[in-house]
């Protein structure tokens, strides 16, 4: 004979590992399905302190808190933004009112809160803006300092916005919470008296 043979113990032993073990091997690397955030998902947040036009700066940051759970379109099991989660935005412009009846003006953005997994979720202020790319991010930051109906542009004399004001925004972009991280199931809904 010119090779070694393998005795048959050991031919019934590889056999045996590959039926035992490959199913446990194939899962370990069968891919997980990413949670996500559609684009357009509703977010509200809350000004955590109040804002008075000409006292604050152009380029300020300031913080938001997000008003209410955010679940994952994905699985509406899984927490993906939590109550109470940062959220960040900046003072586009701030003017006080002039002495010639001249109207004050306030504008500023929401542009992002943090996810459970620390991500930045990106956001705007009007729900529909076609496209994607770069070439949405412009769209995204006109739509968030001009829109009306979500309360970021603000003209008149002494303008402020109250700590607590709520603003509804919107998800930018389609975003993906990194795996392995896991969020609390939701609490058990409390069974009436009877």
């Amino acid at each position: 004979m010119t090779g070694t043979r393998m005795p048959r113990q050991g031919i019934a032993w590889i056999v045996l590992c590959g039926i035992v073990c490959g199913p446990a091997v194939a899962d370990a690397q069968s891919p997980v399905a990413p949670v996500s955030l559609r684009e357009g998902t509703e977010v509200d947040v809350a000004l955590t302190k109040s804002l008075k036009s000409g006292s604050e700066r152009d380029g300020d940051p300031i913080v938001f808190a997000v008003s209410a759970d955010v679940f994952s379109t994905s699985d509406p099991h899984t927490l993906f933004i939590s109550k109470g989660a940062l959220a960040m935005g900046r003072i586009i412009v701030s003017k006080p009112h002039g002495m010639i009846g001249e109207s004050g003006s306030l504008q500023f953005s929401c542009d992002y809160a943090l996810a459970v997994d620390n991500r930045r979720v990106y956001l705007r202020g009007g729900k529909c803006i076609g496209g994607k790319g770069s070439a949405n991010v412009a769209a995204s930051v006109v739509t968030t300092v001009l829109i009306g109906a979500a309360g970021l542009f603000i003209q008149g004399g002494n303008i402020s916005a109250a700590k607590g004001t709520t603003y509804r925004m919107y998800v930018d972009q389609d975003a993906n919470l990194r795996s392995g991280v896991t969020t609390p199931p939701p609490a058990p809904a409390a069974a009436a008296p009877r």
